[in-house]
């Protein structure tokens, strides 16, 4: 009795892990016509990329704080306040949104601080909840929630259902690029910097989502190997995605945020025909030669996965 509950076990075990991935390589053999198309280039190359100070607060009055209750985990017990922060115009025409997911430990106002600019010039409407513990999780911050918080930001903001978009960074743009391959929400497309989800766990795509990520050269937490795994595993699901490999940059993002929304928001709406940012380079953006890495300290070669700051 005991030898069969054990078996079952094991076998069940097998399929949860090994299920998912064996499903997404069929796929893409059986229907090779409904795989995406994965795209790799070099980005440019950003004062601060991979600099400190390794310090950062958003300011505190970035962003309108809002509250809002939503249905307890597993339907027990009473409904759990939720926080998020909103930015854009509050009447008017329509205008597009993206749902920001921070990366681990920080809120939604470090999204909103990074993104502020852009959205100014690009008049769009910017929306980032605040996870319910320090990551991000399917249970409790997954597809329901979203779905509920852009119910609570439609009351607020003009949004246009037609153009919802999520980023997200780190533990976020992990979280985002699950959502986008469970087909959880209206997104039109999702953009992550330095953040992937387990290819282990993929499955063939629900809806066709383009995933689009930014991944620094030094990164050691979501390094360039992995990113690169996780995205062509996308596109054997179904998805069109992309990889921008960032010179000279690690993990850290609060250095050129508001620099890289500009790049994220063109890849965002690249098959859309939305209106992209001006040619011109934003604010702190250089090109310059490829550097020398030869006494870079914070490389790890061949790392996958490393633990990353509580704050990230």
């Amino acid at each position: 009795m005991i030898r069969r509950l054990v078996r079952k076990v094991l076998v069940t075990a097998a399929l949860w892990l090994v299920g998912p991935m064996a499903a997404v390589y069929a796929h893409s053999f059986i229907l090779p016509d409904r795989t995406g198309v994965y795209e790799e280039s070099t980005g440019p190359t950003f004062a601060l990329a991979g600099q400190g100070p390794y310090v950062y607060q958003p300011p505190q009055d970035v962003g309108t704080l809002h509250r809002f209750e939503i249905g307890s985990v597993g339907s027990f017990g009473a409904p759990e306040p939720r926080r998020w922060y909103g930015f854009g115009p509050t009447e008017g025409a329509p205008r597009p949104v993206v749902v920001l997911l921070h990366g681990a430990g920080r809120n939604g106002a470090a999204m909103i601080d990074m993104w502020q600019d852009l959205a100014k010039r690009q008049d769009i409407i910017l929306v980032a909840p605040d996870a319910r513990s320090t990551r991000w999780s399917l249970v409790t911050d997954g597809p329901m929630f979203l779905g509920a918080l852009l119910k609570e930001a439609a009351a607020l903001h003009p949004l246009d259902a037609d153009r919802i978009f999520l980023a997200g960074h780190s533990d976020g743009g992990a979280h985002a690029m699950r959502i986008a391959n469970l087909g959880g929400g209206p997104f039109s497309a999702v953009v992550t910097h330095s953040g992937h989800s387990n290819p282990i766990r993929m499955i063939p795509a629900l809806s066709p989502v383009p995933v689009h990520s930014f991944v620094g050269d030094a990164d050691v937490a979501f390094t360039v190997d992995s990113s690169r795994t996780a995205l062509e595993h996308l596109a054997r699901a179904g998805h069109p995605t992309s990889l921008t490999v960032i010179p000279d940059h690690n993990h850290w993002y609060y250095g050129i945020g508001k620099s890289l929304a500009p790049l994220m928001w063109q890849r965002l709406t690249s098959t859309e025909g939305a209106r992209p940012e001006p040619a011109n380079a934003p604010d702190q953006l250089v090109q310059r030669a490829a550097p020398d890495r030869s006494d870079r300290s914070d490389r790890a070669a061949g790392a996958k996965w490393v633990r990353v700051p509580q704050s990230d």
